[in-house]
């Protein structure tokens, strides 16, 4: 079987000079302001309950607590500004403990070195809170013991939840 000399009869329709349309100058649907793709760590999502926005001393006591979706609404500075603070109060957790995703802090080593995390309950019952910065300056025995440490029995998290950079060096 060997091929015909030449064809019998030329193509139908002649090939189409260059593209028909132009590309655009912009894109077709404007950028969004959240991120399109879910963040890496699956585990990592923003809750329904309310963080701690605000605590006024009394009397009368006045504390304020939002939800993430508040919290999307507002500007990235705004977002930033708040997703530093670092105080619980009652059952209102920390906002980035509460929005990590808003917050971006899904990552399993981000810290806040001024957080504070649970250390201890005082005989009186007093409890004790400690920052991330005191924890990374204390002796590897020291931070064995408290990245340990598996339940707060209040609002602030365990030094394992909120110091996960410097108890990840000492526990692995």
């Amino acid at each position: 079987d060997s091929p015909s000399p030449q064809p019998t009869t030329p193509p139908i329709t002649p090939p189409t000079d260059a593209p028909t349309n132009s590309p655009t100058r912009q894109p077709s649907t404007p950028p969004t302001n959240a991120p399109t793709t879910s963040p890496t760590n699956k585990n990592c999502v923003d809750s329904s309950k309310s963080f701690l926005r605000k605590f006024k001393k009394g009397p009368p006591e006045e504390v304020i607590g939002e939800t993430c979706g508040w919290l999307l609404e507002k500007s990235q500075k705004s977002i930033k500004r708040i997703c530093k603070k670092n105080a619980c109060k009652n059952d209102l957790l920390e906002p980035r403990r509460v929005c990590p995703v808003a917050c971006e802090f899904c990552d399993t080593y981000a810290q806040n070195m001024k957080s504070r995390f649970y250390k201890e309950t005082k005989k009186d019952g007093t409890e004790i809170k400690k920052s991330c910065e005191w924890l990374q300056d204390q002796k590897t025995k020291k931070q064995i013991k408290y990245c340990s440490i598996t339940k707060s029995p209040f609002c602030y998290g365990t030094a394992k939840e909120i110091c996960p950079k410097v108890c990840k060096e000492v526990t692995g």
